[in-house]
């Protein structure tokens, strides 16, 4: 029996997500765990089991729909392992455009995600890995099995003409928890995670006591176009020694950088031997770009500052930066 909602059960394959992704002739494919046997994946009552099915049957510019794996406990409780698709996923380069869409609202503490996926393979293994160009991710839940998993949560790839060209995503409306990545140039990584793209848009996200919630690097090429926008990080801490920076950009000559209406609801960060330790890290080498209208937790009392010295969020002179916010006052430029 189908868990699918009765509102998609209705609709007959129209997406009924934002629509990322979607075009004319894309088709729409179906996974539920609940299924008692696999099925052909188009419709609902004909579901896949399994994310990795629904990956390898569609083509470019379809839409993936999913079904939250049954609660064990109470209904807006934590998940636990059984909640989860414990899959480690990649899409490959020939599937350009697809969106995954989860389908639920049962909330995990407040935050409406109730699609829930774990990565298994290794320590070193991302949740998802995205090879393909112009793709969208919406209303899913990425959780790391334990703190020795380090391959980051949704990581996307590039480097290599139609081979690893993970360009264009957009990642909206999307719950972190716990990501551990610590892969890629200064031994860092991230729950959400570019490495060598262009055009990464990280939107109305959630990040909970993720090590790096997202990063932008390019080891060694130039990349960017990034923008992160509306998102809210948080420890789970009352000290987050869990993190070490909220967002970190490290790429050679990165060109056109937005990170605006960010929320960081957590003191300074303090993991224990971290490198990086501010809300923000840009390195220099970024040539252009804007921070701007963020709102930061502090001690009371103490308001951080801004620009190529910040103390809470430090990016080179050539990074434009305007109105944000720590501790309800502006906090202070280090930069003219």
């Amino acid at each position: 029996m189908s868990t699918f909602p009765d509102m998609v059960k209705h609709l007959g394959g129209v997406p009924v997500g934002t629509g990322y992704g979607w075009q004319d002739g894309s088709t729409s494919w179906f996974v539920d765990a609940a299924m008692g046997a696999t099925g052909d994946g188009k419709a609902p009552g004909r579901a896949f089991k399994t994310i990795t099915e629904a990956i390898a049957a569609a083509s470019a510019h379809d839409v993936i729909y999913i079904a939250p794996k049954a609660w064990t406990s109470l209904e807006y409780s934590y998940p636990g392992l059984n909640t989860a698709y414990a899959e480690s996923t990649s899409i490959a380069y020939a599937k350009a455009g697809l969106a995954i869409v989860g389908i639920a609202n049962q909330g995990i503490r407040g935050i409406p995600h109730g699609v829930v996926i774990r990565q298994t393979a290794s320590a070193t293994t991302a949740n998802m890995k995205v090879y393909a160009p112009l793709c969208a991710f919406e209303n899913l839940a990425f959780e790391n099995g334990d703190a020795t998993e380090t391959g980051g949560q949704l990581v996307f790839r590039g480097g290599t003409a139609e081979t690893y060209e993970g360009h264009g995503a957009t990642v909206y409306n999307c719950y972190f928890f716990y990501g551990n990545g610590t892969t890629g140039p200064g031994n860092w990584g991230g729950s959400v995670m570019a490495d060598q793209t262009w055009g990464l848009t990280v939107d109305s996200c959630y990040f909970l006591g993720c090590r790096v919630g997202i990063a932008f690097q390019s080891g060694g090429a130039s990349a960017g176009s990034f923008i992160a926008r509306s998102n809210i990080f948080a420890s789970r801490n009352l000290t987050p020694t869990e993190i070490d920076a909220d967002i970190a950009v490290y790429t050679q000559g990165s060109t056109d950088i937005l990170i605006a209406g960010n929320y960081f609801a957590h003191l300074l960060p303090a993991l224990s031997g971290g490198s990086l330790l501010k809300w923000v890290v840009v390195t220099g080498d970024v040539r252009q770009g804007l921070i701007a209208d963020n709102y930061c937790g502090g001690v009371v009392g103490t308001n951080y500052s801004v620009g190529a010295a910040g103390s809470g969020i430090s990016c080179p002179a050539n990074v434009g930066i305007a109105g944000n916010y720590g501790n309800n006052k502006i906090m202070a430029s280090t930069t003219p």
